[in-house]
């Protein structure tokens, strides 16, 4: 098998497609569960606020991997 290391510029590549198709993917699934959601503006303002923030943390890995934080020689 290869061993060798993935480069910093395609990582990075790699993590730019990848959260590009999360996002889209994570939109269609939060729009099509809001249509699921029946409440008031409060529903709708903590559902959407939920969603807006947590995002981010399934990406946490894939960002930490793209540049390469644990192969990293410290100084």
């Amino acid at each position: 098998m290869n061993d060798k290391p993935v480069n910093l510029p395609l990582r990075r590549l790699i993590a730019c497609v990848g959260i590009v198709v999360f996002l889209i993917l994570y939109v269609l699934i939060v729009v099509s569960l809001a249509g699921l959601i029946h409440g008031g503006p409060i529903t709708a303002l903590i559902f959407y606020a939920l969603a807006g923030t947590l995002w981010g943390l399934p990406l946490i890995p894939l960002i930490a991997w793209s540049e390469n934080y644990k192969g990293r020689k410290k100084k």
